[in-house]
């Protein structure tokens, strides 16, 4: 169920996180971040040392997600934010602005890798 602020009319990211290891067929000891809460929104955040300036050297992200259960509808994005001045992370929402997005999006038999 989508949950919406009534002040804000933004998007709320109330889902929970947990740190363990894969189901089936992970490495020993390797561990990850596990989304407990079924469809609810969830967004983790950490600041980069400094911003990235887009001159002459590249980008390079990466990321990998393994759905434990499966995917039923939705989405799993990693959102490389937009430098703003007063930005704070704790207060993330679907109207934070972002430079870079991308990852799978998956409803029904529609699949997609999404990238903004």
């Amino acid at each position: 169920m989508l949950e919406v602020s009534k002040t804000s009319n933004c998007i709320l990211y109330v889902g929970k996180w947990a740190v363990e290891s894969l189901m089936k067929d992970g490495l020993k000891g390797d561990l990850g971040l596990v989304l407990k809460s079924k469809a609810k929104h969830a967004a983790i955040s950490a600041p980069l040392d400094r911003p990235f300036v887009f001159t002459n050297k590249p980008l390079i992200v990466q990321y990998d997600v393994t759905f434990q259960n499966g995917q039923e509808c939705g989405g799993a994005y990693i959102k490389l934010l937009t430098q703003e001045t007063g930005m704070r992370l704790s207060q993330f929402t679907d109207k934070t602005p972002y430079t870079i997005m991308f990852g799978p999006d998956k409803c029904g038999n529609d699949h997609k890798v999404g990238a903004n």
